[in-house]
């Protein structure tokens, strides 16, 4: 009977640990391209920054406008893949059992967990815009 069992469900375990990876792969290079965008506006910025920081900014101030556009980011990464997860669940459905394919748990994790992780990608050159030396960023 358990090689029966092991043979029916080879396929979609197979096909569930493809996808589980693909997830996990699409989340590493999320938070890569996080990381770039935010780094690369840091170093865009690194002017306004150092005159934010002249005019008496303090390096939480600094850190937190990084993390909150940071935000917006990640809650249009959020909406977009929610929207494109519902209009594919009708396809998931096939794979998923016991679990309807719009599960609100699953999603509200999801979205935490994809702001958790925009959070922690952002928060390393968010440090570094809070450590612009603002004299050094006005003589550029």
């Amino acid at each position: 009977m358990r090689t029966m069992v092991g043979t029916t469900l080879a396929r979609p375990r197979l096909l569930l640990t493809l996808l589980a990876a693909f997830a996990i792969t699409g989340l590493a290079l999320g938070a890569i391209g996080v990381y770039g965008v935010v780094a690369f506006g840091v170093t865009r910025r690194r002017r306004e920054i150092g005159i934010r920081m002249a005019l008496g900014a303090d390096r939480a101030s600094v850190v937190r406008l990084m993390l909150r556009e940071s935000a917006w980011y990640a809650i249009a990464g959020v909406g977009a893949g929610t929207a494109l997860a519902l209009v594919s669940s009708r396809v998931m459905k096939g794979f998923l059992f016991e679990v309807p394919a719009t599960d609100a748990t699953t999603y509200a994790t999801l979205a935490l967990g994809v702001g958790v992780l925009v959070a922690l990608a952002s928060y390393a050159p968010a440090r570094r815009a809070a450590s612009v030396n603002p004299a050094d960023a006005l003589r550029m």
